[in-house]
């Protein structure tokens, strides 16, 4: 048997990011918070102050975050320029991930790389809810925030000292900007009377906002009213408005009154939709169980003037069952307001259910079986009848015998249910309800068949004086042992070239006894084993093996192997595995037993480069001359098939050219330059390029770089400038392109042949230097050059003499001797003087 888990891709700790987080330019979230030393933070006192914050977003359990921190760059930037050195920055490291406990931080339990304190001196936050705020989806995650109030990311996770700071340094002062946005619009009600409009506000803006004037169509008719309050920089409010003579089917479009500096989140439309409000006691039963993203799910139910008149959520255990009753405070009309913050619903095959608790059949108005994905969903109803006080519950058939009614436990119809000598009988779901009850009343319980149902896992009877609760369930068992052991493995997960990615595995017992589990996993030939959490008990080859003993009914358990994925020769290669288990009970007879295979999509951005220089040159030793500049094409193309989040360059010019010349003629795409003038080592670093790959999108799958330079002067005849280039593509291997090259050749170009016979003497000198033009006419021009070029001494004869320069005082060292003719042709010699 199978049960349908899912887990958060989120949890892959890439070092580079599937999904931007916040974009450049976004006003920066405010926020209040508490550092693990009790100190208080407020962001806008610092920006306020001057100073630019830098967050860096990390999770205990992410091998690429502790890797992050372990390079010290982070922590150098806080040393120098933080409060311990200038002073001229804020830096805070917040762990971002929702499940992951406070004591990991320090490097206790099962879910942390190490003790973060013992790296960073910085303050360390504990606080997922910034990480939502600020939309992380991978760790480490790295920005500035500018006193303007901007978020600035411009650079790779692995924010080294120098990105950080020049960004930080490139911020301009704080200045006012004013924004302020309708986000949420909603209809409610309209069971009786008009129905009503919520709106939500968000001042996004550095300044204090309000009051302003709110305009609202319905149709053809405009009617404006005033929002009276003022909001602090990203404060929210919100506001009701009746809308009278309203149809099904009709839009409505509120917009702000106000020109702000970002008129693009001034208006909102929402669509009325009439939906037949269902009939209800005012005593409701919501039932259902949470996914693997509990911190998701709201709800609440208002008035028919959007008052909130009851509400539940954020929620923090997953896949755990949630029984709440409720009591409205009287009849009317009311909505049920269902939230997901991540708009994708709720991943369960359980039922998420509200019912009215009545004499009428306890009828479910409310049924949600998770085939379809949600941000949120209204229901109204109409409460005809108030129920004060009521007791409820289920007499259901506990298979596993742990006394807790779960999804695929079926509820007992037909079962006699005593309160004080009241009795009802059970309906076909197992349910049952005493309205109008009063608080004399003392016990309840349940008969039923004992030789159909020899075993009680709940008491049967519950003395009412002792409890508060008005919810009671009661479990039976048919006393045989029942076996059910399900499995889940692999789930969704793309395999990201070259990264670290979890297989996740779960034995979950929903047997009556405890079990033993065997389990292996055997893992596609392409993948590497790292290591797992919990650790396996043993490990050959690709085939991992963990021994689970006396797993308790109930209890689920969860694994993550981790593997190393393959490099870009694995494109369009689907990476398969397969993972086994045997059930054995306490004498180790197998009860059960069960095999999955799993299958994920591998991806990778593919990087065939090349470079091309201009002039190519003349002849296969692609002659130049001194003095031609040279331009560089680098070309990269993603073929793998999946989209490139960033691409490097890096290029060592060769020790010919002169650095101060290099110019940046061109790129596809915009980029950054970093260039050592020293070392003449380029980077260009084209972040969050998302180039996409040839298989989607062929067109956009190029790039490329264009830049020029300079060889230094009067290089010596042969010299060779040769280039190549690394391109990276996100976390793949360099790809080096092909080398081209360059020949120094004045000979070759426009030369008189017997220029080459003009020779210099002694050779090395000392004192005087001869030149010897017996072999040539006309005048000469003959110059002593440095190794930059310089002109040194200079001579102007006429070839029909013996030349000769006086060098004496001329420091020693390498030194070219040019000659060049009354045609303009030229030739150089080298000359050493001692």
């Amino acid at each position: 048997m199978k049960i349908k888990l899912h887990f958060v891709l989120a949890l892959l700790c890439f070092s580079k990011s599937l999904f931007a987080q916040l974009p450049d330019g976004s006003i920066a979230p405010d926020f209040t918070t508490t550092d693990i030393n009790g100190q208080t933070h407020h962001l806008y006192d610092y920006l306020n102050q001057g100073q630019p914050v830098v967050l860096h977003f990390f999770a205990t359990w992410a091998g690429p975050s502790w890797d992050y921190l372990q390079t010290g760059e982070l922590q150098a930037t806080y040393e120098i320029y933080g409060p311990p050195g200038t002073g001229e920055i804020q830096v805070f490291s917040i762990e971002g991930d929702d499940f992951t406990p406070y004591e990991a931080i320090y490097g206790i339990g099962n879910d942390t790389q190490g003790d973060f304190t013992s790296i960073i001196d910085h303050p360390i936050i504990d606080d997922a809810s910034l990480g939502e705020i600020y939309q992380i989806s991978a760790f480490p995650s790295v920005m500035v925030i500018c006193p303007n109030g901007y978020v600035y990311n411009s650079f790779n996770p692995w924010a080294s000292l120098s990105e950080i700071m020049q960004i930080a340094w490139s911020c301009s002062s704080f200045m006012p900007y004013s924004d302020m946005a309708i986000y949420n619009a909603t209809i409610t009600g309209g069971c009786e009377g008009s129905p009503n409009l919520h709106l939500d506000f968000q001042n996004m803006g550095n300044e204090m906002e309000g009051p302003f004037d709110i305009t609202i169509t319905v149709g053809d008719v405009q009617s404006t009213i005033t929002y009276p309050y003022t909001l602090d920089p990203y404060a929210t409010g919100g506001m009701d408005f009746p809308l009278n003579d309203i149809t099904d089917g009709q839009l409505v479009l509120a917009e702000i009154a106000l020109t702000d500096d970002y008129m693009g989140n001034n208006s909102i439309s929402v669509i009325y939709n009439y939906v037949e409000p269902i009939e209800s006691t005012s005593h409701l039963h919501l039932d259902f169980t949470t996914d693997e993203f509990p911190s998701d799910v709201t709800w609440n139910i208002t008035d028919a003037m959007g008052n909130i008149v009851a509400s539940g959520g954020p929620y923090y255990d997953a896949f755990t069952n949630i029984q709440d009753d409720i009591f409205l405070p009287g009849v009317g009309c009311y909505s049920f307001n269902l939230f997901d913050n991540s708009n994708n619903g709720i991943d369960t095959e359980e039922l998420i259910i509200l019912a009215s608790i009545d004499d009428w059949g306890n009828g479910a108005f409310f049924n949600y079986d998770g085939t379809y994905e949600y941000g949120e969903i209204h229901v109204p109803f109409i409460v005809i009848e108030e129920v004060p006080f009521a007791i409820t519950g289920f007499v259901f058939n506990d298979l596993n015998g742990n006394g807790i009614m779960e999804f695929n436990e079926p509820g007992l119809g037909q079962v006699e249910v005593s309160l004080d000598g009241l009795i009802t009988l059970t309906n076909e779901n197992g349910g049952f309800a005493f309205n109008d009850v009063t608080e004399d009343n003392m016990s309840i319980s349940v008969s039923y068949d004992a030789v159909a149902w020899p075993v009680n896992t709940t008491p049967t009877s519950y003395d009412l004086s002792l409890t508060d609760a008005t919810s009671f369930f009661f479990g039976l068992n048919d006393g045989v042992p029942f076996y059910d052991v399900t499995l889940f493995a692999g789930g969704d997960i793309p395999y990201i070239c070259n990264t670290t990615s979890p297989i996740f595995i779960a034995v979950s017992n929903n047997s009556n006894q405890p079990v033993n589990v065997t389990l292996s996993a055997l893992v596609d030939p392409a993948l590497v084993v790292v290591y797992s959490e919990p650790a396996f008990t043993t490990l050959d080859n690709n085939t991992s093996v963990w021994e689970l003993t006396n797993l308790a009914p109930g209890s689920i358990t969860y694994i993550q192997l981790y593997v190393m994925t393959p490099g870009e020769e694995y494109i369009g290669t689907p990476i398969t595995g397969m993972v086994s288990m045997v059930v054995t009970d306490m004498n180790m007879n197998e009860v059960d037993s069960e095999t999955q295979t799993f299958a994920g999509e591998f991806y990778c951005s593919f990087d065939p480069n090349d470079i091309s220089v201009k002039p190519e040159g003349a002849t296969d030793q692609h002659y130049i001359q001194n003095g031609t500049e040279l331009e560089y094409l680098i070309r990269f193309q993603n073929t793998g098939n999946y989209p490139a989040t960033d691409v490097i360059i890096e290029c060592a010019l060769d020790s010919h050219l002169d650095f101060s010349t290099l110019e940046i003629v061109s790129t596809s795409h915009a980029g950054q330059l970093n260039f050592n003038a020293e070392t003449g080592m380029l980077e260009f670093v084209f972040h969050n390029i998302y180039l996409a790959d040839s298989v989607n999108n062929e067109p956009e799958s190029h790039g490329f770089l264009r830049f020029k330079v300079m060889p230094l002067n009067y290089l010596e005849e042969g010299t060779v400038i040769s280039e190549s280039a690394a391109i990276y593509f996100d976390l793949n291997q360099p790809v080096i392109t092909n080398t081209v090259f360059n020949t120094i050749s004045d000979l070759y170009f426009g030369i008189d042949e017997d220029l080459a016979s003009f020779s210099v003497y002694p050779n090395p000198a000392d004192d005087r230097i001869q030149f010897n033009l017996s072999a040539f006419s006309g005048k000469m021009n003959i110059e002593l050059l440095d190794a930059t070029g310089r002109q040194v001494k200079q001579l102007s004869t006429v070839a029909s003499e013996r030349a000769e320069m006086n060098v004496n005082e001329i420091p020693a060292g390498v030194y070219h001797v040019k000659i060049t003719n009354s045609n303009g042709n030229s030739y150089s010699e080298k000359v050493v003087i001692k």
